[in-house]
């Protein structure tokens, strides 16, 4: 889904959500916050979200994705059980969707997103990008510049270091960070 999609996507569900009387809050995570937030992307496969109140929602959810035509997992919840719960401050404001009327929107921070990145550590394949170049982003965004403070961010929001894979993942998302911030002559 192009920015614009999403953006009228969740229009619709807070002119929805504001008729029905509901104030949602929706915490949107992924490729959509590397998108909007960051522009690092033209486009998502879907919106990874938390939202509440989730039963209240979910017919909405529906509807939009129907009148939109839309597949019906394009808003999804499904990141939830992925998504560390580092308190209040791991989340902050969705400036970008500020404007968007009946819904509070948070994103995380982009340390809880590098944290989330290192834990997926998928690598880029055919028609799907994986996490490796938003990882890179993320890391310089961050300012991290080693892999001791890929670990350290990630045991703070994880609360255990990075396993084998995620390790390798990290390591060349470094790399690849070093390479855009110290280019070649």
């Amino acid at each position: 889904m192009e920015k614009e999609t999403v953006i009228k996507a969740l229009t619709l569900l807070g002119q929805k959500a504001a008729a029905a009387g509901l104030a949602p809050e929706i915490a949107i995570y992924g490729g959509t916050v590397m998108m909007l937030a960051y522009n690092q992307r033209e486009g998502t496969k879907d919106v990874d979200a938390t939202f509440q109140p989730r039963e209240a929602l979910q017919p909405l959810i529906t509807e939009v994705a129907a009148e939109l035509a839309l597949a019906p997992d394009r808003l999804n919840d499904q990141v939830g059980k992925f998504a560390p719960n580092a308190g209040p401050t791991a989340n902050m404001a969705f400036d970008e969707l500020a404007a968007v009327p009946g819904i509070r929107f948070s994103r995380p921070t982009a340390r809880k997103m590098l944290a989330m990145k290192a834990r997926a550590a998928r690598l880029p394949r055919p028609g799907h990008g994986g996490d490796l170049h938003d990882l890179a982003f993320l890391i310089t965004h961050t300012g991290t510049k080693s892999l001791a403070q890929i670990d350290e961010t990630f045991e703070r929001f994880y609360g255990e270091p990075l396993d084998d894979r995620q390790r390798l993942v990290a390591e060349r998302a470094l790399e690849i960070a070093n390479e855009r911030r110290h280019p070649p002559p």
